[in-house]
């Protein structure tokens, strides 16, 4: 009798243990969109950080002023802005915003939650 006793205590034991990895093999260990990119390094110029694109070009990555009409520049130490990232402005308040010729892309939710002053 004690033996069937270790016997299924063993097997709950083993099943509970193959239930548990079994979940954790099953979710994702990513979550979003990471940048896996090391080389990627941030710099700053006035109110504006960015990135330098593999083409040479800059994206804007975020936003630090409280200006409510901001003017993004054609170009943040030389490198002419092309892009303008994702939540690169989110929660900004912005009456208006003046985007150069110079910009292609707008990343998702770049203005995300942006407040009309």
């Amino acid at each position: 009798m004690k033996f069937q006793t270790k016997v299924k205590k063993s097997i709950s034991l083993l099943l509970s243990l193959l239930m548990i990895i079994g979940v954790f093999t099953a979710l994702p260990f990513t979550a979003g969109a990471v940048n896996t990119d090391v080389n990627t390094t941030s710099e700053t110029y006035g109110d504006f950080e960015y990135e330098i694109l593999d083409d040479g070009t800059a994206e804007i990555t975020d936003y630090y002023g409280n200006v409510t009409e901001p003017v993004i520049p054609n170009s943040l130490n030389h490198y002419t802005v092309t892009s303008i990232g994702a939540y690169a402005f989110q929660f900004c308040n912005l009456t208006s915003i003046t985007i150069p010729e110079s910009v292609k892309s707008i990343g998702e939710g770049a203005f995300y939650e942006c407040k009309k002053s």
